[in-house]
């Protein structure tokens, strides 16, 4: 369902045929996603609601009913990925910037049902509004016994990264170095010259787009600075193949970069680069196929070579 509706919208935005057979190819074979989806985990699910939240506004369903469903899966998909509240709050603004009756009216209300219905439930579950995995620091997670509360020599492995390395390091692993989201998936690399295209007005495009996409762009730059530089967690996500806490940004991305991909597509030059960036990303999602839940290649191919690791 989430590629249907995505090759939906791709058709829809795209101007070129190579630019969208380019981007529907990334969104099926070259990002995490594919990875993640033989095991159970919210960040794949947060993923298809935050395309389900943007598509009736790109499609131009602006009726009361596309306002609603809009703002339902904007809802769900903060209750799936906290940090996601910051995209929900995003498309609010768009959906305010387009209709501001009908944003309040529909938009909001049926945003708030899924949101209020999770802290419903976890305050009836725990006595506290607040999600048991925001508890990191305090007796949830660091009991007697717990994994999270080692000391000394038992503070070993990815969980402890933070042991060993300073914040800047493990940003930069984090970007574009064992874990990092453009080393492994360098297609989001095309995410600058989409951008650059967009806010230049080099491409075409409705207001609608123009404004989901200055959204996505201003979500992106808050999820990347929180899990980059802020949030107390170093440990890349923990034993897995790839970022998995920006994975629900990705059908986001995708149609950012079909910009991008039909001003690759216009020269041979330009297609050569493109299916290079296409092939190492396939090739890091497809590594650890079988078992998402691995260190990715490039930290097992510096660990063959002799680094220590965690």
């Amino acid at each position: 369902i989430y590629l249907v509706v995505l090759a939906h919208l791709i058709e829809r935005l795209g101007r070129s045929d190579w630019g969208r057979l380019f981007t529907f190819a990334a969104a099926c074979f070259a990002t995490y996603l594919t990875t993640f989806s033989n095991t159970f985990n919210n960040h794949t699910v947060a993923a298809y609601t935050a395309l389900f939240a943007v598509a009736p506004i790109l499609c131009g369903r602006l009726s009361p009913a596309g306002f609603a469903v809009s703002g339902l899966f904007a809802g769900l998909t903060a209750a799936f990925e906290l940090p996601a509240t910051a995209f929900a709050v995003a498309l609010g603004v768009v959906a305010l910037t387009i209709n501001w009756r009908r944003a309040l009216l529909w938009f909001a209300p049926a945003a708030l049902l899924p949101i209020v219905g999770q802290l419903a439930l976890n305050y009836a579950e725990f006595g506290d509004w607040k999600p048991a995995y925001e508890k990191l620091d305090s007796e949830w997670y660091r009991y007697e016994g717990s994994h999270w509360n080692a000391q000394g020599a038992a503070r070993r492995g990815i969980d402890y990264a933070g042991d060993r390395e300073s914040r800047p390091t493990y940003a930069f692993h984090l970007l574009v170095g064992h874990h990092g989201l453009f080393s492994l998936t360098p297609i989001w690399l095309l995410l600058l010259a989409g951008y650059d295209r967009i806010i230049s007005g080099r491409w075409r495009f409705d207001s609608n787009w123009r404004r989901v996409s200055l959204a996505t762009a201003a979500v992106s730059v808050i999820v990347i600075v929180f899990f980059a530089g802020v949030v107390s967690t170093v440990n890349y996500g923990g034993w897995t193949s790839g970022p998995r806490w920006f994975f629900w940004l990705t059908p986001l991305w995708l149609l950012t970069i079909l910009p991008a991909a039909d001003w690759l597509g216009a020269s041979r030059l330009g297609r050569g680069f493109a299916y290079l960036l296409l092939a190492f990303s396939v090739f890091s999602v497809s590594f650890v196929g079988i078992n998402p839940w691995r260190h990715p290649w490039i930290y097992q191919a510096m660990e063959a070579w002799g680094w220590k690791g965690y």
